[in-house]
């Protein structure tokens, strides 16, 4: 009859093994020495077949995981395994949030320099819909960033009002533009008109 304790680590090891098949976590004990098959793996799993404490150090390597989380009860493994999931998706989201604000930073570089040279032309007379477009474009990203984390820990936020909220922070963080006030600011100077060329006879 299988004891509690070989049932908890048959559990763990069901848990660990993830995605991989039983015949897998099987060939790279094997590789290190241990004469286990699919079938030896599902007697452990189904705690029938006892871990040896030296076989148990090879297999805590091959899950990539501790002694403790191959022995600890179901119930803890499982939230320390939830735990260090979650915080696998916040490292990644955290990277593709840098990534995504470096990209970002150049974008509004590559805005600056475009317009400086339209408004180096005084014809330049953007209409309404240009001008709220430019304004939301050059939003203030640190603002954003501290207004997402804000409004992500207001409790009395949620759902589609609170992703309207974040939506809207492009429109909020807006900086206010003409091309007289850009000009100004910038130090651009004007290209005027050249005047027509003389026609040559």
């Amino acid at each position: 009859m299988a004891e509690e304790r070989d049932i908890n680590v048959g559990t763990n090891v069901a848990r660990y093994r993830g995605s991989r098949t039983q015949q897998a976590v099987a060939d790279a004990m094997r590789e290190r020495g241990w004469k286990w098959s699919q079938a030896t793996m599902w007697s452990i799993e189904k705690g029938d077949r006892p871990v040896r404490l030296v076989e148990a150090v090879d297999l805590a390597v091959v899950l990539q995981i501790s002694i403790e989380d191959l022995l600890a009860m179901p119930s803890v493994a499982q939230s320390a395994r939830d735990a260090i999931d979650a915080a696998e998706e916040v490292l990644a989201a955290h990277q593709k949030a840098v990534r995504a604000i470096d990209t970002l930073n150049e974008a509004h570089e590559d805005l600056r320099t475009a317009l400086d040279r339209a408004c180096a032309f005084p014809e330049w007379q953007p209409d309404k819909a240009q001008t709220d477009l430019v304004e939301q474009a050059l939003g203030n990203v640190a603002e954003t960033v501290a207004d997402v984390a804000r409004i992500r820990k207001d409790r009395s936020v949620t759902g589609n009002t609170q992703r309207k909220a974040i939506d809207n922070l492009t429109k909020a963080h807006g900086t206010k533009f003409t091309p007289d006030t850009w000009r100004a600011e910038r130090g651009v100077e004007l290209i005027e008109p050249q005047p027509p060329a003389p026609e040559t006879t």
